[in-house]
């Protein structure tokens, strides 16, 4: 991971990370320590973002800088620039 800049944590213990500059969302599971990416593809292409309707994993983040979940679970996930996105489905 490289720069991390906000971590979160939801209350089952499991850690989410902004992992900035490589375009990704991380979930560390509190019950295996296993670390997943949960969103973004790892690059960023202003000529395809397009974030709609794609899996998390594969969507283009640009500098991913916080993470949050609602008391109904929903991910949220708020860009540099300042671009919020809800994932949904998200284990």
């Amino acid at each position: 991971m490289r720069v991390m800049t906000h971590v979160y944590f939801d209350s089952a213990g499991n850690v989410y990370i902004a992992d900035t500059l490589n375009q990704r969302v991380r979930k560390i599971t509190a019950s295996t320590g296993i670390i997943d990416t949960i969103a973004g593809g790892g690059d960023y292409d202003f000529e395809q973002y397009n974030t709609n309707a794609v899996a998390a994993t594969s969507a283009y983040l640009d500098a991913p800088s916080v993470v949050a979940i609602d008391s109904s679970g929903s991910h949220f996930v708020c860009l540099l620039l300042h671009y919020i996105h809800s994932l949904s489905s998200i284990n």
